[in-house]
């Protein structure tokens, strides 16, 4: 009965201890590079996703209004200049110029509102909407992919058709819409 009770109340090696402790910190810091590159995905698809709804927002108000509807990327949410990934602005376009004077009105200002994200069209030049909803230029590509993108993690690319409706090409190859 004596030695039952010692057996019991042993307790764990400092080995048994060790093992356990350096096999929970392995899990961990491989879950926790899973879990960053899950996040850095979310964030992508954010963006993507704020600035589809943007498009398909700014097309419906050029129908609904019968006016001319412009996105531009915009750095200070006030006027067009800069680059996609710092937001953009969405104006009626009384004059279809693609440039907004500061008496027309701003419909949307929308920053992307992801830091780690970048996003580049193949051109700076502005979305602009006729007042049937026929976008006004060729197609134009949107790249969206993390600031510290990496090959495993996946880019989304946007197009924008001539005719104004938006597709995802699903053959995103890493290199090809992001400068690794």
């Amino acid at each position: 009965m004596m030695s039952l009770k010692i057996e019991l109340m042993r307790g764990f090696t400092l080995f048994e201890l060790l093992s356990v402790l350096s096999i929970t910190g392995l899990l961990a810091v491989l879950g926790s590079v899973q879990l960053i590159q899950v996040m850095n995905d979310q964030a992508v698809r954010t963006v993507r996703d704020r600035f589809s709804h943007a498009v398909h927002f700014a097309r419906a108000e050029a129908i609904y209004s019968q006016q001319f509807v412009t996105i531009c990327p915009s750095s200070d949410q006030h006027g067009c200049g800069g680059d996609w990934s710092n937001g953009w602005i969405i104006f009626f376009d009384e004059d279809g110029s693609g440039l907004r004077e500061s008496e027309q009105e701003r419909l949307i200002n929308a920053a992307s509102g992801e830091t780690s994200v970048l996003m580049n069209g193949n051109t700076e030049d502005p979305i602009m909407f006729n007042p049937s909803g026929r976008h006004l230029g060729g197609s134009q590509y949107f790249d969206i992919c993390p600031n510290n993108f990496q090959f495993q993690q996946a880019p989304q690319r946007i197009k924008l058709t001539a005719s104004g409706s938006l597709f995802y090409p699903v053959s995103a190859v890493a290199g090809e819409y992001c400068n690794a």
